[in-house]
């Protein structure tokens, strides 16, 4: 979390002088303006584009098709549960308790960074949806609550992205001397992501290209926040010494 030398987030805290908070906001809402244009073409090119070619139509329907052919009750259940690991309640708790850790820590910038990258994926998550509506596989599908036309891009990947590679990223850079728990840390991360990815699949609700897109939004917004917060410490050390002085 800590500021490392120039780059974009030191561009950020020199706009103007930008007070702390100003450079983890400018960073934070172009970040978000960026991501919110990158998921909204990448929609486009999904579905206006990808989807009329049928040899990409065939490919992202057949695992789906695969998974669902192979069903049984145990492995209902047991993509019931690795759905879980990337919904309500398991996530918000998760970062809630990293917010609040932090806290007590002193180390809010820990929690700012999770809890921004979280917010702005849920919003970017309804932005795609919304800006490139598409149609789930073409399988019995085993969560019928959810909208039928809202399968671009995997919100439950991209949420999962945010939360386990982020803690993940928080436990790496606190131990950073320490490589088996930066293994273990990322390790576990990786397995939770694709738990939830094989389960939304496994359940009719994703195809592999929705999959990647919410890998790819969630690993953005985890960048973004990276950025903001480190604007955010760059900026607060150029106005140490003025507050020294004055």
């Amino acid at each position: 979390m800590e500021p490392r030398g120039p780059g974009l987030s030191a561009r950020f805290a020199r706009l103007q002088g930008a007070h702390p908070a100003a450079a983890f906001a400018w960073a934070l809402l172009a970040g978000f303006a960026v991501l919110a244009a990158g998921i909204v073409a990448l929609g486009w090119l999904v579905t206006r584009v990808l989807l009329d070619m049928r040899v990409v139509v065939d490919a992202d329907e057949y695992l789906p098709e695969r998974l669902a052919a192979h069903r049984t009750p145990d492995r209902n259940a047991l993509s019931h549960a690795g759905s879980l690991v990337g919904d309500i309640p398991v996530l918000p708790a998760l970062v809630i308790a990293v917010v609040i850790v932090a806290l007590v820590l002193h180390r809010a910038r820990v929690g700012v960074f999770l809890a921004a990258a979280a917010l702005m994926e849920l919003s970017l998550y309804r932005i795609g949806a919304l800006a490139a509506p598409r149609e789930r596989p073409d399988v019995t599908r085993l969560d019928t609550h959810l909208p039928m036309d809202e399968s671009f891009p995997s919100g439950h990947v991209a949420a999962s992205t945010v939360v386990y590679a982020g803690i993940a990223l928080l436990v790496a850079s606190h131990w950073d001397r320490s490589p088996w728990i930066r293994r273990a840390a990322w390790s576990a991360a990786v397995l939770a992501v694709a738990t939830v990815a094989v389960s939304r699949m496994y359940r009719g609700m994703h195809h592999p290209m929705d999959v990647l897109s919410g890998l790819l939004l969630g690993a953005g917004c985890l960048l973004v926040a990276l950025v903001a917060v480190r604007a955010y410490g760059h900026a607060r050390r150029a106005h140490e010494p003025t507050e020294e002085t004055s």
